[in-house]
């Protein structure tokens, strides 16, 4: 079972520390499973992050990541390849993660409205689980409660409005509706502390709303003694701003997009059979769950071909209390999500890497390209940039960044052969090794 829920940031999750309660029933089961506390999104809104949590590759790879993409035959996401090993394969999603979008393996009559009841979700879920007991089954929950516009429930604001903070004036307007993130990103509204409050208040109730909806699931699975032969996954597909930067949102509603860690840092929990309660301080990315998820369902890598099954790896190690080699978490998003389409705007993306405690942003645009260094153990809210001063920290991870960005096109190009035109092949496999068609 997986279930993201969209927009979670994992700085308001309290079950990872958060001091408002947030997050009560997460909290009760995360005693039970593994808590990761450095789960990282490899993209800045739902289709990069939901293609890099199904497929094991990174957006430069997958390429899930505009209104017009497509899926190489090659590309098989999770879903495919638990079909073909006999499982069933219902999702409980959204209208963005419909067929058309490439999940075809996706049993979807059971597609909500784009802010559905969470809770109608976690029993429809249950049920269906009900009717089909004994078959091996990937479900897949989508919740979007979290998600701007913040609509949270009246007994959730209850607990997280401050009074003060609802009649400032200077919080008037920020009510987490559309038309103040559109208003914020445009430029025709102006962020305000007190707006601040009042819109984390509203996500923190969204939050709440969600974690309600998720124990409805636990405790069903509780209910039907379903822990001995379940794995389940929590995690999101990406955080949101919630006026960090004077904007709301993300990508989707700022037009701007970040991979700021308000962004990128998301909660992963994982339950799993023989698994023991334990905090994972590991460095993890999305990338790394589809991996995870069928080593533990004894399946192992699916059957394509090197080199572009994975670059995600397999958390298991990390799940049996042993360590993995620490490596960098890679992400990248297009300026304006779902609005914005790759093919047109071409190499106008942010890219980001994370190394250790540093941090590099890189904001490649049509007037060139924009470097930012961060030291994340200092510096976790990322507001002194110190590119000016670290230049060897620049260069090194701007390597890494072009390093990787190498291997991801030749990952993508693997994956998309058998659709080039005649003739192509060759002139592309001869300039794979080339950064002249690169500046990370």
């Amino acid at each position: 079972m997986l279930v993201t829920i969209d927009a979670l940031r994992a700085d308001h999750v309290s079950a990872l520390g958060y001091g408002r309660p947030t997050t009560p029933n997460l909290a009760r089961f995360a005693a039970r499973g593994a808590v990761f506390t450095a789960a990282h999104a490899n993209g800045g809104w739902t289709l990069p992050g939901i293609g890099s949590l199904l497929t094991g590759l990174r957006p430069p790879a997958h390429r899930i990541d505009g209104p017009s993409f497509t899926i190489p035959a090659a590309l098989r996401a999770l879903p495919a390849i638990l079909k073909e090993h006999g499982y069933r394969v219902p999702g409980f999603l959204d209208w963005y993660q419909e067929r058309g979008f490439g999940f075809e393996a996706v049993e979807s009559p059971y597609r909500m409205p784009y802010v559905g009841e969470a809770r109608a979700k976690s029993e429809l879920a249950l049920r269906w689980l009900d009717e089909h007991r004994g078959e091996p089954s990937f479900v897949w929950l989508h919740q979007v409660v979290v998600h701007l516009p913040y609509e949270p429930s009246a007994e959730s604001v209850a607990l997280f409005a401050d009074p003060a903070s609802e009649s400032d004036p200077a919080a008037a307007g920020f009510d987490g509706s559309r038309a103040m993130a559109i208003d914020l990103a445009s430029g025709a509204r102006t962020a305000t502390a007190a707006g601040a409050a009042r819109v984390a208040a509203r996500y923190d109730a969204c939050v709440r709303d969600a974690d309600a909806a998720l124990g409805v699931l636990l405790d069903g699975l509780d209910a039907r003694d379903a822990w001995s032969h379940t794995i389940v996954i929590v995690t999101a597909d990406h955080g949101d701003e919630l006026l960090d930067r004077g904007r709301a949102g993300h990508a989707w509603w700022t037009y701007h997009g970040s991979l700021h860690e308000e962004i990128l840092h998301v909660p992963l929990f994982v339950w799993a059979p023989g698994v023991a309660p334990r905090t994972v301080d590991t460095l993890v990315e999305q990338a790394d769950v589809a991996p995870t998820l069928l080593e533990l369902a004894g399946l192992g890598a699916p059957e394509v071909a090197a080199p572009e099954a994975f670059e995600g790896r397999s958390l298991a190690p990390l799940l049996a209390g042993r360590p993995l080699p620490p490596r960098p978490a890679f992400a990248e998003s297009t300026p304006a999500g779902f609005y914005v389409e790759p093919e047109i705007l071409g190499d106008l993306r942010l890219r980001s890497v994370i190394d250790g405690p540093w941090k590099l942003l890189v904001s490649q645009g049509a007037l060139g390209v924009k470097k930012e260094l961060f030291r994340l153990d200092r510096d976790p809210g990322e507001h002194h940039d110190l590119a000016a001063t670290e230049p060897a920290q620049v260069e090194r991870l701007t390597r890494l960044l072009g390093d990787w960005l190498l291997d991801a096109r030749r990952r993508s190009f693997a994956l998309r052969r058998a659709t080039l035109r005649p003739g192509a092949e060759a002139p592309l496999g001869a300039i794979l090794d080339s950064r002249q068609w690169l500046d990370p």
